[in-house]
């Protein structure tokens, strides 16, 4: 007799109440969502879009889009035409908002969906600059099984409301139209909103509206005008605009009953969406996933598990991922190593190593990795954020270091590795050494979050047998593929893992120190030169050698420059001459642009010599003449006695 599969316990979603996500016209993303649902059978998920577009361009609106709409119109009799259709496409936000203003409206308001890039190396933030958006997929919750119930007695005029929503001259029946508002507004209605960025902001939801106006208040401010308003809370103001919200309007900022609603029929409402909320609430106290019962919550991290950053060399990838490892990471535990060609498995999960005991002589023992020390720390206190950073992940071969606990990487929702592996022999001993280190307050700390029922020799002997990473152990790592040496990755290892690309320009405007002033980079000026001192912004001279070797060298992105490319204590007038040959020449000739120098180099420059003598002398006459297209009118030469000349 078979059993049901195990509950996968959740994380919470992330409210994202300070993301900058908005999504005008929320009424015709909706509508779209739901007709591509039942258009394609009513599936699990759907995938839509073409690869990429821009979104001035109608984002990645594509034929079979435009054939879903055009034959859910005809299965209902309403025949529209291919261009009609584009036309009334053209500003969904479904094709051309970014997808973490997508996964704000769906995830967390209307709770329609989730949605995630086709390609895997994109990061979550891939759309924030440049326009372009992605193909995408969005995987649908059971609220789309509400809503077919809705449309089942009278499905013709159901989609007549989501063509007229989508912009069709068509018209719709008002009560079925006030019907889906009303749905909508139910799945809405724990969605948390904040009136603004910072600590003063009110974080409420909609049934908190209702209060504050049956309280006796005509308006309800549900955005500090003077306050910059950020998350949900901007996808709000234009759903109760456009409707979405049956019982409010928008006054101003602020938020208001509209007139003529009975108050009685209000304030119940309000109560059943309060119920609802604590209802919704269910702890789960089984097993070795339970919640903790006597102590503090671990601070939430909303970031995955296993994350890598990635870009072109010097975008402060490193510099970011110790950023984000500040806010839920005690400095304690934070672990981390650097990745090199002779990097092994043995040295960063653990071997057998000579060592010294107390009394001086040369013993064997067994010696953690960064891995197992990090690992071990996580088990021991469950209480506690862990996370082990690698630096330079590809420049040894990952499959080859991570060799058997590659298996752990599989993570379910809740952070548990998927599947554990057995501890090898040479690994056990020193397992249990370090568990039998353990005070008494900590082994009852592990007692009572692993199971009520669970005493520590069941968990010692559990630990002793078997790896499997506990959702309190974070991976995160940087790398970038345009190092000369690197390894690649498998698809296989890949795919265990979350990408975060670092643009090009993401940290030119980053604070720096030069020199005991603080300066955003971006503002930073330089200088160099013998005969004649040379002074530019660095990051004008930056940007155009990026955009001379992307046009002109055709060279990939990865190989660009990235704003901390030469670091901020080398951008001081006495330091950056040298640091540019240095870093950025050496880098130049021996690397990004090494069988391309009659491309980069003016041809009278033979030698790696011979440039950096010539960027004394001439300054950025060292490249072709091809360069100065990018640079001209941005280099400021001055000469000794300081009189300024332009070149």
């Amino acid at each position: 007799m078979a059993a049901p599969l195990p509950f996968a316990e959740s994380p919470a979603l992330d409210a994202r109440l300070v993301t900058k996500t908005s999504l005008p016209n929320p009424r015709a993303a909706i509508a779209l969502l739901i007709m591509l649902w039942f258009q394609n059978g009513k599936p699990g998920s759907v995938v839509y879009g073409r690869p990429s577009g821009a979104s001035s361009d109608g984002g990645i609106i594509d034929d079979v889009v435009i054939d879903a709409v055009q034959n859910y119109a005809s299965r209902h009799n309403e025949p529209l035409g291919v261009d009609e259709i584009a036309s009334f496409l053209k500003g969904n936000p479904l094709l051309e908002s970014q997808m973490e203003s997508l996964n704000s409206a769906f995830e967390l308001v209307w709770r329609l969906g989730t949605f995630s890039f086709t390609n895997p190396t994109l990061a979550r933030t891939a759309e924030r600059t440049g326009g372009i958006r992605y193909q995408k997929q969005v995987r649908y919750t059971v609220n789309l099984d509400l809503l077919n119930i809705l449309s089942e007695p009278n499905p013709g005029s159901f989609a007549g409301v989501l063509l007229n929503w989508i912009g069709a001259p068509i018209a719709c029946d008002k009560v079925l139209e006030s019907q889906l508002i009303r749905m909508l507004a139910v799945f809405s209605s724990g969605a948390l909103f904040k009136t603004s960025k910072g600590d003063e902001g009110t974080v409420f939801t909609v049934s908190g509206v209702y209060d504050a106006l049956l309280h006796g208040n005509e308006t309800v401010d549900i955005v500090d005008p003077e306050k910059e308003v950020q998350g949900t809370t901007r996808i709000l103001k234009p759903a109760i605009s456009s409707g979405l919200f049956p019982d409010l309007a928008i006054k101003g900022n602020a938020a208001a009953f509209v007139e003529g609603k009975d108050r009685g029929v209000l304030a119940a409402y309000a109560e059943r969406m309060h119920v609802s909320d604590k209802v919704s609430k269910v702890k789960l106290n089984i097993g070795k996933k339970s919640v903790a019962k006597n102590k503090e919550a671990l601070p939430p991290v909303s970031e995955p598990h296993n994350l890598i950053f990635f870009g072109a060399p010097g975008t402060g990838k490193s510099h970011q991922l110790n950023q984000l490892a500040k806010g839920p990471f005690a400095k304690e535990n934070v672990s981390r190593v650097t990745f090199y060609p002779d990097y092994t498995y043995s040295q960063f999960v653990g071997c057998y190593k000579p060592c010294t005991n107390e009394s001086g002589d040369i013993t064997y023992g067994y010696v953690a990795g960064p891995f197992l020390d990090t690992y071990l720390n996580a088990c021991m206190h469950p209480y506690e954020q862990y996370v082990l950073i690698i630096e330079e992940i590809n420049r040894a071969n990952p499959a080859a270091v991570f060799g058997d606990v590659f298996q752990l990487l599989d993570r379910s929702v809740g952070g548990w590795s998927e599947y554990s592996v057995s501890v090898p022999d040479d690994m056990k001993k020193h397992i249990a050494e370090r568990l039998s280190d353990l005070s008494k307050e900590e082994r009852s700390s592990i007692e009572a979050y692993y199971d009520p029922d669970m005493d520590f020799g069941e968990f010692s002997r559990s630990a002793e047998n078997d790896l499997a990473l506990p959702p309190n152990m974070f991976i995160w790592a940087t790398m970038n593929s345009a190092d000369q040496g690197v390894y690649p990755m498998d698809t296989a290892f890949k795919r265990r893992w979350d990408f975060r690309y670092i643009g090009i320009d993401d940290g030119e405007d980053a604070k720096v120190t030069i020199e005991d002033e603080e300066k955003r980079l971006s503002d930073v000026v330089v200088s160099w030169g013998t005969e004649k001192a040379f002074k530019t912004n660095w990051n004008v001279l930056r940007k155009a050698i990026n955009d001379f070797l992307s046009n002109d060298v055709k060279l990939n992105e990865d190989k660009l420059l990235g704003p901390f490319f030469v670091s901020p204590s080398s951008l001081a007038d006495a330091r950056f001459g040298a640091a540019f040959k240095d870093k950025v020449l050496l880098y130049l000739y021996e690397d990004a642009c090494k069988t391309k120098h009659p491309k980069v180099f003016a041809s009278d420059l033979n030698t790696y010599t011979a440039v950096c003598e010539a960027f004394d002398e001439r300054g950025t006459d060292i490249f072709v003449d091809g360069f100065k297209s990018y640079y001209k009118g941005r280099a400021i030469a001055v000469s000794k006695d300081n009189a300024s000349l332009e070149e």
